[in-house]
């Protein structure tokens, strides 16, 4: 089972990976103020860059779900990940939200929702998984 979750949050970041990618300015006009801009970058270049992030991420956990039950103490570190993105995002929709349109607030929320499930499934299912 811990295979399917895995496999299952590799999907799901390969996917927004490529919406990202390839769709930026579409999803930045969506996602936030139309002012938006961080560190000189606009709201579609920072899309971008996170969707490189996300493929790294779902290289990394495909490749663990694939090598397990041998890498399964590498589950931990995908585990911490998916909290963290969880935490960060609520940092930001609490602290950031006017960086944010509605429709944004929701995706986002609604993402680190399906983030948690994720961590909370491969922490109940990564202790019938020995090295």
């Amino acid at each position: 089972m811990l295979r399917k979750i895995l496999g299952l949050n590799a999907a799901f970041s390969t996917i927004n990976g490529i919406a990202m990618l390839f769709a930026p300015t579409f999803l930045a006009a969506i996602f936030f103020d139309l002012d938006f801009a961080l560190f000189g970058m606009s709201g579609a270049e920072i899309l971008q860059i996170l969707a490189m992030g996300l493929f790294l991420f779902a290289a990394y956990v495909g490749f663990v779900a694939f090598k397990l039950p041998q890498f399964s103490g590498q589950v931990k570190i995908i585990i911490l990940a998916d909290w963290s993105w969880v935490i960060s995002t609520i940092l930001l929709l609490v602290f950031a939200s006017s960086t944010f349109s509605t429709f944004g607030l929701v995706f986002f929320a609604i993402v680190a929702f399906i983030v948690a499930g994720f961590a909370l499934a491969q922490r109940k299912f990564s202790n019938s998984v020995t090295d």
